[in-house]
């Protein structure tokens, strides 16, 4: 048995998960240690970990697991753990801040990162069902496209 990343990019926007919605999502993925983000596009971005005797199986499961949360995939993409581990490397993880640092790096107050993130203006990942992460290039940027 092998273990696959799923990654799969949901026809709803970011901005438009709510917290009854998105806390619905989370557990119902919990067997498969997922975490929810914002994709390069602005959609919810899911990833999750799914034990399969082949990728086949692996990207069966993730459409019937999915389909369990009434979400709708716009895209789906399915790598060998050990695969994608290798392609990514320890050093290819970025950096990651929680909101008040956000706020910090970009000179806001932690509501209004907040609100950037309902928006959809500032990536990030949902880690649980309570918290956020973000990625410290992405606050740089908006802090950068901020000064303009």
């Amino acid at each position: 048995m092998n273990h696959y990343t799923i990654t799969a990019e949901l026809t709803t926007r970011s901005a438009e998960l709510d917290g009854q919605r998105l806390d619905h999502l989370l557990t119902e993925l919990e067997p498969w240690h997922a975490a929810v983000g914002t994709s390069p596009y602005g959609y919810a971005e899911i990833r999750m970990s799914i034990a399969a005797d082949d990728l086949l199986q692996a990207l069966a499961t993730a459409r019937a697991t999915l389909a369990t949360t009434g979400e709708q995939m716009l895209r789906v993409d399915v790598i060998d753990e050990a695969l994608g581990d290798a392609r990514e490397g320890d050093d290819q993880i970025p950096a990651l801040v929680d909101p008040p640092e956000a706020a910090e790096i970009i000179g806001v107050s932690r509501p209004t990162v907040l609100a950037m993130i309902e928006r959809g203006e500032l990536s990030h990942a949902r880690v649980g069902q309570r918290g956020t992460v973000i990625a410290r290039a992405s606050a740089e940027k908006v802090r950068l496209a901020r000064r303009g």
